[in-house]
């Protein structure tokens, strides 16, 4: 393939004879004028969006949006972590009466895990 710059396109297949073919519509931009891309974006409508590259702002954009979602996730993280860790505390630590919790001689009251395991659900 090869285009000039008045819009001819000048088409080889392999083993084949060149086919020329100056379509009307592009052939009336002047391709060497720096404002070609307007002229070629007024013709055949703008790019859809889908095949457009990003600008460097917008990639920009995107790096620092990875980012902060990347430092919200790491601080999310580190709060379920920190609140496991007080709770396996909480949980190992002696029972409010001094004995531990589900131990011999804890109140079955105060232990809810007892009550738990002696009546199951029905389902």
């Amino acid at each position: 393939f090869a285009m000039d710059p008045d819009g001819t396109l000048h088409v080889t297949p392999p083993g084949g004879r060149t086919r020329t073919t100056r379509p009307d519509r592009i052939a009336e931009v002047d391709m060497s004028t720096p404002s070609h891309l307007q002229s070629l974006t007024d013709l055949l409508g703008p790019t859809p969006k889908r095949y457009r590259s990003p600008t460097p702002a917008e990639r920009a954009a995107r790096r620092a949006t990875a980012a902060e979602r990347a430092r919200l996730a790491a601080d999310i993280e580190a709060e379920l972590d920190a609140a496991a860790r007080i709770r396996a505390e909480q949980n190992a630590g002696p029972a409010r009466d001094g004995t531990a919790t589900g131990g011999p001689g804890a109140d079955d009251a105060s232990d809810d895990r007892a009550a738990v395991d002696e009546d199951p659900p029905p389902f």
